[in-house]
């Protein structure tokens, strides 16, 4: 009853609909936004612009997204960026580069901001990528203009781009996921986000790490399929 629209796309079977739905309630949540509980129609078309990419990319390599970023976590990140419309995302953690391709065509659709991801290719044998590519494969040229891929170790990379900047808007996990990793990466960046700004962190429930961390911040998390959402306030 707190979303009748959302609730009769899913009575009637139409779950894509549905998906994107919730995607665009946690991101108005995530960043306090007021307006249409129903996504712009330019938004839904962008997204139904990278679900028809990557159903071709898909044939390409059958492993491409493990995690299901493409089907709510993908439409809530970009979401997430074109309503915080930040300047600088920070990620942790590409693979194949689903979610690195969401929030760049989010950047690009607001014309303004950028994407610096941090990844130590085929670390998570769960998220391996193709024979023979690189970090972020499936990302097209069109969108690399905004996006600054750097390879090697968080532990080691993250300190230092994070030193090369006054602040961040949003800072996204998506990395190792055990909990001294991920309450490390937690720390290191919090400091750097700006006030409003938000922290992210995919696979969210693998460890209590993002509930201690929220807990610990006396801040008000929200999750949703596994993905974690919290506002520096």
């Amino acid at each position: 009853m707190r979303h009748p629209v959302g609730a009769l796309e899913y009575a009637f079977g139409r779950r894509n609909s549905f998906r994107l739905l919730v995607a665009w309630d946690y991101a108005r949540k995530a960043v306090r936004a007021e307006g249409s509980r129903l996504p712009p129609s330019e938004d839904l078309a962008s997204l139904a612009s990278l679900k028809a990419f990557l159903a071709t990319e898909s044939e390409r390599w059958p492993n491409w997204d493990p995690s299901g970023m493409h089907s709510v976590k993908g439409p809530l990140l970009y979401h997430v960026v074109r309503l915080l419309r930040p300047e600088r995302v920070l990620e942790t953690g590409v693979a194949s580069g689903v979610s690195s391709l969401f929030v760049l065509k989010a950047l690009s659709d607001n014309s303004k901001g950028s994407l610096i991801s941090i990844d130590l290719p085929n670390a998570d044998p769960g998220a391996q990528i193709p024979p023979g590519a690189e970090s972020g494969w499936i990302v097209p040229e069109s969108l690399r203009s905004r996006w600054d891929l750097r390879i090697g170790d968080s532990r080691i990379l993250l300190p230092e781009v994070l030193g090369q900047f006054g602040g961040i808007q949003i800072f996204m996990h998506d990395s190792l996921h055990t909990y001294d990793h991920m309450m490390w990466e937690f720390e290191t960046a919090w400091p750097v986000i700006d006030e409003g700004g938000l922290l992210l962190s995919d696979d969210a429930l693998s460890n209590d790490a993002f509930k201690t961390f929220c807990h610990q911040k006396g801040c008000r998390p929200y999750l949703v399929v596994g993905f974690g959402l919290v506002m520096k306030e």
